[in-house]
């Protein structure tokens, strides 16, 4: 039933996201059309609609990931705890089924507006010497590549778990706030506050509590005694988030499957 729940979340889901980063791509095409017309010789006309897609393209970097909040926020809200909540609580599938596949396919989202972020940029640098210069660049630092690709697959887990962690902690703070009653909304903002200045709070005292040598400070650290350091503090916060998230799912499902308040 989870695989029917995640298609029909994928079915429902697709379309606001597709026509954001097809969007985000046409504007990022522009500017690579603009920045080619313009080399070598200055146009004032072609400068003017250069600037202006270049600023489009900026609010446009800043506002995808915005915006792909916004709809996880609104999906689970609207789909759960709004008018629809009545007719999905009544499907035959647990709780937790409906909670894991807006999970899986948030998550999903938020790593496709990334990469959808990362090629806009490949394409607006991409050029004659490009992929020369990438190649050269992998080719000249390998032996560095190579001593951190276990840092480098830490922090890639990291930012993994970091989603999970972020969008249950919006889940979290929804399902409370609709015990609220019709201060839902207001409700889910102070939880949603309160759970970050409680992070915030855990997360120093993690970081106080991480053994740091008495000369890291004073002497230049060696690389590889600086990756030692970097992977303990990603596993440290790798394993707080994992730990966190947990918490954050067991009390979503709980408040969804024994206090719901629909509207």
């Amino acid at each position: 039933m989870l695989g029917k729940l995640l298609k029909h979340e994928i079915k429902a889901t697709s379309r606001e996201y597709l026509l954001l980063y097809g969007a985000f791509l046409i504007i990022t095409i522009f500017n690579k059309i603009f920045l080619e017309v313009n080399t070598g010789r200055r146009n004032t006309m072609i400068s003017i609609f250069q600037n202006i897609f270049m600023a489009a393209y900026v609010l446009m970097c800043m506002t995808i990931f915005i915006v792909t909040i916004i709809l996880i926020i609104r999906r689970f809200y609207k789909n759960l705890l709004g008018d629809e909540g009545y007719l999905m609580f009544t499907l035959p599938v647990k709780t937790y089924e409906l909670i894991l596949s807006k999970l899986v396919i948030s998550l999903l989202w938020f790593v496709l507006s990334f990469v959808v972020f990362i090629f806009s940029i490949v394409i607006l640098l991409s050029g004659h010497d490009f992929f020369r210069e990438i190649f050269y660049f992998f080719d000249e630092y390998t032996q560095i590549f190579e001593e951190s690709f276990g840092t480098i697959v830490l922090f890639i887990v990291m930012a993994l778990v970091s989603g999970i962690f972020s969008i249950l902690m919006y889940y979290l703070s929804m399902a409370g706030g609709q015990l609220i009653g019709k201060y839902r909304i207001v409700g889910a903002i102070g939880i949603y506050f309160a759970l970050s200045f409680i992070i915030q709070i855990l997360s120093t005292c993690i970081m106080l509590g991480i053994d740091v040598p008495n000369n890291f400070f004073i002497s230049t650290p060696s690389y590889q005694f600086f990756l030692q350091f970097f992977n303990k503090i990603l596993v440290t916060y790798t394993v707080m988030e994992l730990i966190l998230s947990a918490i954050f799912f067991v009390l979503t499902n709980y408040i969804l499957s024994k206090r719901l308040n629909l509207e």
